[in-house]
């Protein structure tokens, strides 16, 4: 089982009770949502490149959300994206959230988090 645990700090993505992935909100570049089967997805980038991406179906989701707003300066409200973003095709681009600096970069390295 996966359960997301989130602070005013960090979170991190658990897996059987044991962090697999993860990070401090003072690392976070961007933050990218989108729609992953059917599921709302979002897909949270670090500084050195990780990423790691979570789920609506995923424990913890609420407070993960709550904690990014309120750690990540400008990130764009929940309500504000959350239903769009589950109407969309599946596959289509993701809808930037947040990006430190206003500019989204790199590709990112795949972390755990959607199976």
């Amino acid at each position: 089982m996966e359960l997301l645990v989130a602070t005013a700090v960090d979170f991190a993505l658990l897996r059987g009770g044991r962090p697999v992935a993860g990070g401090r909100w003072d690392d976070v570049t961007a933050v990218l949502a989108r729609r992953a089967g059917g599921d709302v997805a979002i897909e949270v980038r670090f500084r050195d490149g990780r990423t790691v991406a979570a789920h609506d179906g995923m424990p913890g989701w609420d407070d993960l959300l709550d904690a990014a707003e309120g750690a990540l300066p400008g990130m764009v409200p929940r309500g504000a994206w959350e239903r769009q973003v589950g109407e969309r095709p599946i596959g289509a681009d993701g809808v930037a959230l947040f990006a430190r600096g206003g500019k989204l970069r790199g590709r990112p390295r795949p972390t755990p988090g959607l199976g």
